[in-house]
């Protein structure tokens, strides 16, 4: 378990390199040399920085400047250490570090290939057609059951789960199956977002490339509800996280509102 953590969030441009490859990679890859406890880098589908610009990752030149997120967890000693090691190799970006609690931190099953496996870090670019096609058929699937969700308002909790896309639950997408276990919950709400670069607790890198099928990558599951709703869910969801990264962050919520349909 890590103790006294924090999570590093960087926001970059995919478009930044250094020595000819993409910063977040070489950010990715120097945070699984220095044994970080996990990294995972998010393409945005549409934002701005410092310039002022907007990029759209759907836009005809979606492959110019596309806004990266990359989120690492570790102790704050070691976020604070790392932030130093890479500060020269930012230009131009944002750096936010906030406190969390770790509650959970496993590698994969016992006997999985990724739980065995005593290789070094190795690099599996953006998601294909494809996979995002198998995305979003899935969650066409979801069914919709009849729950009314509570209100928030104030002091709350952002429960982040870190998972792999090969991960499974009774023969389903990990990620989707607890989303749908958050909503049988009556959870306030949940989200899901795939990386294009990744590693965990064994270190091995995953990245997706053009051109062909993606490998394991990370998926982000984010949930905001009151205290003592995330620690129920955090029980029911326990059977069936085998491997990942869990972490606490207490948030603010500002507005929640729901309309009636």
């Amino acid at each position: 378990m890590i103790d006294d953590a924090s999570i590093l969030r960087l926001y970059l441009n995919a478009d930044d390199r250094r020595d000819g490859a993409p910063l977040y990679r070489t950010v990715v890859e120097r945070a699984g040399s220095e044994g970080l406890a996990g990294a995972s880098a998010f393409a945005v589908e549409v934002g701005f920085g410092s310039h002022h610009r907007i990029h759209d990752r759907s836009c005809e030149y979606s492959s110019y400047d596309i806004p990266i997120t990359i989120e690492i967890v570790d102790s704050n000693t070691n976020i604070q250490s790392f932030l130093n090691k890479i500060e020269h190799l930012i230009d131009e970006g944002l750096a936010v570090v906030s406190r969390v609690r770790v509650i959970r931190y496993v590698a994969g099953e016992p006997g999985s290939a990724e739980a065995n496996s005593d290789a070094p870090p190795r690099v599996r670019a953006f998601p294909d057609e494809d996979s995002r096609a198998r995305a979003e058929t899935t969650s066409q699937d979801i069914q919709e059951p009849e729950i009314e969700t509570m209100t928030i308002e104030g002091d709350a909790q952002r429960l982040t789960i870190y998972v792999g896309e090969s991960d499974t639950w009774k023969g389903r997408n990990l990620a989707m199956a607890i989303v749908e276990r958050c909503r049988s919950a009556g959870m306030a709400g949940a989200t899901v977002e795939r990386g294009v670069m990744g590693f965990g607790k064994r270190s091995v890198i995953h990245r997706a490339k053009p051109l062909c099928l993606s490998e394991d990558l990370p998926e982000r599951i984010e949930v905001i509800d009151r205290a003592e709703r995330i620690r129920e869910l955090i029980d029911l969801l326990d059977p069936m996280l085998g491997g990942g990264l869990v972490v606490v962050e207490d948030v603010h919520v500002v507005q929640y509102r729901h309309e009636s349909r």
